[in-house]
């Protein structure tokens, strides 16, 4: 028995998640004796944002990477030494540092039909709930039978079937690999839902229009690893990997439908493009069957083959967001074939919470992402009301556990108004979470309508004192095509710099793209290309215009 751990994993606390990381113990200890001993591999239970989030689609949360998260940062800061995922819940891009060495051997990928009201999906009565929180599985179902009613249905295993007993749904679809892996698969009504559906699906399936991202699917178990962790060895010499990582690699690298994912697939994986067939989460084909035969189209293939011109242009792109929220925007140009340079012109700095009070406040109000961050960390307060500027932030409050959040879906009007409609000044004053420099007065307006502003400075947003060279050497050279800009201090910060570097004329051979006519307007003191306004002030408003310009030059 060792005193001390020589490997600790990090992984999530439910009955499957426990089950399948004693699975990736069990493969370690095969093949390194030092882990044999008694206590030589720990086992660490973490709680994930996922996990916490119970009374809404995953998708209003943000969607992404919900379940691995707080996992990935226990790993980043050597809490834990690898970590242990399903592979749906795996996001298509990995924080740096990570890396995902190897899997365990595929469990059998289809799905099982729960119910005890039917003995087949046939067998559902018309008008039968079912509830599922996989928009695959509620896609699959619609297909075969329209006559069902798909309901959000989100718990572990056992929490499932607790409600499926007490006649919260009639029916529920299951990953039968799970119920496999914890010795429960007699609970599968007749055969696996899906039959020759399941069979075929293998080589892919495309569902572009169901979700901005893929989720890789059922049956498949991977480890993470940070990169470069050469204390710890290379997990790939321990665990069994081959050609189970095919299947997931496929819905990974289609994660964004049409973006180059395909051509990306066949040359990690050694496959012939032109023999790849695909099927959506409806079973519907897409795409070429054999070497020789023509493009079958089908409905939607031409917006499938519109969209996959997009990723052959090998544009580059410079993102200019605190690093922090860089990482959402890089994921979505980077899966679009789209090269990013990234180049944080304002780095946030946290302050000390000492001047937050919440007693007697009624709501809370953040103009950013960072606000929300830096309130997350300066309080466990959760319960109060939260309104936030826009979509991100709203995001950001959920993924952080506030149970009540406003988005204003806007700017801090847009924010402003919000408030005014759906409060009262004599219930309580308001909290704002604010930086040094913030765009607009949101206090005044509030104020000039009776509303109680408190404004608590929590973070420091301060300017970078020069451009990198990597992004001097890209302007000068041409090898920048286009430039991002969400607020009207980081347009200022960029022009500034740019005439301090001396590379105002390189400038008029980028396009720049604002969120706003706020952030446009500071950078017309350059001299570009040409400037492009976002219609509504969202990140995904911003990267459609840039689509747009991209699709038009390819033409």
């Amino acid at each position: 028995m060792t005193d001390t751990p020589l490997l600790t994993i990090g992984t999530r606390g439910s009955p499957l998640a426990v089950a399948q990381t004693e699975a990736v113990a069990t493969a370690l200890r095969a093949v390194v004796p030092e882990l044999v001993a008694r206590g030589a591999i720990a086992v660490e239970i973490i709680k994930t944002t996922g996990d916490r989030i119970l009374d809404r689609p995953l998708a209003e949360a943000g969607g992404k990477g919900l379940f691995t998260k707080e996992i990935d940062e226990a790993m980043l800061d050597r809490r834990i030494d690898i970590a242990v995922h399903s592979m749906k819940d795996v996001p298509t891009w990995l924080p740096d540092g990570i890396v995902l060495p190897c899997m365990l051997p595929r469990e059998d990928p289809r799905d099982a039909l729960l119910s005890d009201k039917a003995t087949g999906l046939a067998d559902l009565p018309s008008g039968a709930v079912v509830g599922t929180a996989s928009l695959r599985r509620g896609a699959f179902l619609l297909a075969r039978r329209p006559d069902l009613k798909v309901v959000s249905f989100r718990g572990n295993v056992q929490s499932r079937l607790a409600k499926l007993a007490d006649g919260v749904v009639d029916a529920t679809l299951l990953a039968l690999a799970g119920l496999k892996r914890l010795g429960m698969a007699e609970r599968a009504r007749r055969d696996p839902v899906g039959g020759g559906y399941a069979a075929r699906r293998g080589a892919g399936r495309h569902r572009h229009h169901l979700s901005r991202r893929r989720r890789p699917r059922p049956g498949l178990a991977g480890a993470h690893q940070r990169c470069r962790d050469g204390e710890r060895g290379d997990l790939r010499t321990g665990l069994p990997d081959g050609a189970g990582r095919v299947l997931p690699h496929t819905d990974r690298w289609l994660g964004y439908p049409g973006c180059g994912g395909a051509d990306r697939l066949c040359r990690a994986v050694g496959a012939d493009r032109r023999r790849l067939r695909f099927r959506d989460a409806a079973g519907r084909g897409r795409g070429r069957r054999g070497g020789a035969g023509r493009r079958r189209r089908g409905r939607g293939q031409g917006r499938f083959r519109r969209l996959r011109l997009k990723g052959r242009g090998g544009m580059r792109v410079l993102v200019t967001r605190p690093r922090a929220d860089a990482v959402r925007t890089v994921e979505a140009l980077m899966a679009c074939g789209v090269e990013t340079v990234v180049e944080p012109l304002l780095e946030i700095v946290p302050l000390s919470a000492t001047d937050l009070d919440l007693t007697g406040a009624q709501a809370i109000l953040a103009a950013s992402a960072n606000g929300v961050r830096a309130l997350s960390a300066a309080t466990g307060e959760r319960d109060l009301p939260l309104f936030a500027v826009g979509d991100a932030s709203a995001a950001e409050a959920r993924a952080q556990g506030f149970a009540a959040v406003r988005s204003a879906s806007g700017d801090v009007g847009s924010l402003s108004d919000l408030v005014t409609r759906s409060l009262v000044p004599i219930d309580g004053a308001l909290v704002q979470v604010a930086a040094n420099a913030q765009a607009g007065d949101l206090a005044g307006m509030l104020a000039a309508v009776g509303f109680e502003v408190r404004k608590v400075q929590l973070y420091e947003s301060r300017p970078v004192l020069a451009l990198s060279a990597k992004a001097v050497e890209g302007l000068k050279s041409a090898r920048i095509d286009a430039a991002l800009f969400f607020s009207p201090r980081t347009a200022q910060t960029f022009v500034t710099l740019a005439a301090k570097a001396g590379i105002m004329a390189a400038l008029r051979s980028v396009t720049a793209y604002a969120l706003s006519p706020a952030v446009a307007g500071k950078l017309r003191a350059a001299e570009w290309r040409a400037v492009r306004v976002a219609d509504r002030p969202e990140q995904e408003a911003l990267l459609a215009v840039l689509d747009a310009d991209r699709v038009a030059g390819e033409r």
